[in-house]
């Protein structure tokens, strides 16, 4: 339903109501069998199975697996837009959305926004100004709600609506007992207070351009996210067998994140054949653990796995043991223990915060554009700055006992010896290599300047297609990725994870072509 009007030429109402409904079915079937005998077994003939033998009664068992997904949403929300000649400006909305992923009071969430805006360029004062063209000053402040409690996979196929479908929901299962008897036992133990995750927002920005050149936008933000989404330890009394032990999927503590964006282009050269424009821009942002919620226990610190989350810090913050090179007297990894002297056997009681994440602090773009009479040459860089990988890919190269059947760097040529001592390279027949597993060892700076896209090409002037059926014609060469600048030395610093291996690095894409309009 819309509702818009004009009053008095000036004043201008627009208000609207929509609703929203999502239904979504997922149908799993799995029939396995191990065991097939290549006399008799035929592709695609269901044929050839090695049947039960008494001798293995547990190795040629077939394994049979059903699976059902129902999922949905429904949504119902309303705007009002208010404008005065277009000089001010108010707008509103309020939503109400429910998911099937919560249960009873929880289902049902309600958000809701504010903003207004202030056109500066339109006032008296400003009117004719030769200098400042365009200059708006805007401000807003609400709350979103989130409802996928797991982030999708890289490489995973399957929609967010059916991730977490049982989290509310305890489920058993037929288990292994006692002397491996088969026993019925919880296989999920469901949180019914699951609920949704809910951002607070309060951003002011600006707009502006000056001489018709020189535009661009700064906004600032401030937000603050509640009932985080995050694995929470419960009592062991709970017998809870999921991965991690003893722990469950809820809603607890919160973050807060502030920073600036800031976003400008520049017309250098537009009243000539050449002509030349340059843009950049840029993010700024901070984020802190602003309250542990349920979990605080007076320390001000929990630790989840091989992360902590520590009040008034960076969030999800590495939590490792400080490596520091080398033993000179034999080779082996050398780390420091909690009270500050070096060890080659560190212990989990070592590990302590390091204030770093794998959220960029910094990250933003710039280039340009250029033509000259139908030539055009565009390129644009993008950067991340400030953030923390482990570099997998690098550590395998790196461990001499990898040698066969894989690669290695070459690197490990230089190894510590009895006459090359002072080598930064552990020996090849260091005792303690795993002991690295739970250091800051291969912990790197993952920060990047990289060219994403550059463009050479040319236009064929209309004089030339003027009496063909051809009503324009370019011709490009094209590439995507093509240098980075970055002291990472795996593969590629720019993934979606806090490391690991297994994920194809960003390619580089040359790309030639010929668009043709008729």
């Amino acid at each position: 339903l819309n509702y818009k009007r004009v009053f008095a030429e000036k004043h201008t109402l627009d208000i609207s109501g929509y609703t929203e409904y999502l239904k979504a079915h997922r149908r799993i079937w799995l029939y396995q069998q191990i065991g097939l005998n290549p006399l008799t077994w035929e592709p695609e003939a269901g044929t050839g199975y090695v049947p039960y033998t008494p001798a293995l009664p547990q190795s040629y068992i077939p394994t049979v697996q059903a699976g059902e997904v129902d999922a949905g949403t429904f949504s119902y929300f309303g705007t009002l837009d208010y404008d005065y000649d277009s000089r001010f400006g108010f707008a509103a909305t309020i939503r109400r959305d429910a998911t099937y992923k919560f249960v009873q009071d929880y289902k049902w969430g309600t958000f809701w926004s504010v903003a207004g805006r202030w056109n500066i360029s339109k006032e008296n004062f400003l009117k004719d100004n030769s200098v400042i063209k365009d200059l708006k000053l805007r401000g807003s402040y609400g709350t979103t709600g989130n409802q996928n409690i797991t982030a999708r996979g890289v490489d995973d196929s399957q929609s967010t609506i059916f991730y977490n479908a049982r989290d509310v929901r305890s489920l058993n299962s037929l288990q292994a007992g006692y002397n491996n008897a088969t026993s019925f036992g919880v296989s999920i133990y469901g949180n019914e207070d699951l609920r949704w995750e809910t951002t607070s927002q309060l951003n002011v920005g600006i707009d502006f351009n000056i001489k018709s050149r020189l535009s661009g936008s700064f906004d600032w933000y401030s937000k603050e996210t509640t009932d985080l989404y995050m694995s929470i330890p419960v009592s062991y009394a709970n017998g809870i067998p999921s991965s991690p032990v003893n722990r469950i999927q809820g809603n607890n503590g919160a973050l807060r994140n502030q920073g600036y964006e800031l976003s400008l282009k520049y017309d250098v050269l537009k009243d000539s054949k050449l002509k030349l424009s340059v843009f950049a821009n840029g993010a700024f942002n901070d984020n802190e653990m602003s309250s542990l919620g349920l979990l605080e226990d007076g320390t001000g610190q929990i630790r989840i796995g091989d992360v902590l989350l520590k009040k008034g810090q960076t969030a999800q913050q590495y939590f490792v043991v400080p490596y520091l090179g080398v033993n000179p007297a034999n080779g082996n990894l050398l780390f420091m223990d909690i009270n500050g002297n070096p060890t080659e056997n560190p212990t989990d009681g070592d590990r302590r915060a390091t204030n770093r994440n794998y959220l960029p602090r910094y990250q933003g773009g710039f280039g340009f554009n250029s033509s000259y009479e139908g030539f055009f040459f565009d390129a644009s860089f993008v950067y991340s700055k400030e953030f923390s990988k482990f570099d997998t890919d690098y550590a395998s190269l790196m461990d001499i006992r990898n040698v066969n059947p894989f690669p290695v760097a070459s690197e490990l040529i230089n190894a510590w010896t009895p006459t090359n001592t002072s080598s930064n390279i552990p020996s090849w027949g260091a005792t303690n290599y795993d002991s690295g597993d739970i250091s800051d060892r291969f912990l790197r700076d993952a920060s990047f300047v990289r060219l994403r896209n550059i463009t050479f090409g040319y236009d064929v002037p209309a004089k030339f297609l003027k009496d063909t059926f051809i009503k324009g014609c370019r011709f490009r060469l094209q590439g995507e990725n093509i240098f980075t600048w970055t002291k990472w030395k795996g593969f590629d610093p720019e993934t979606f994870t806090q490391g690991g291996t297994g994920y194809f690095p960003t390619p580089k894409v040359y790309t030639f072509g010929v668009d043709i309009n008729f």
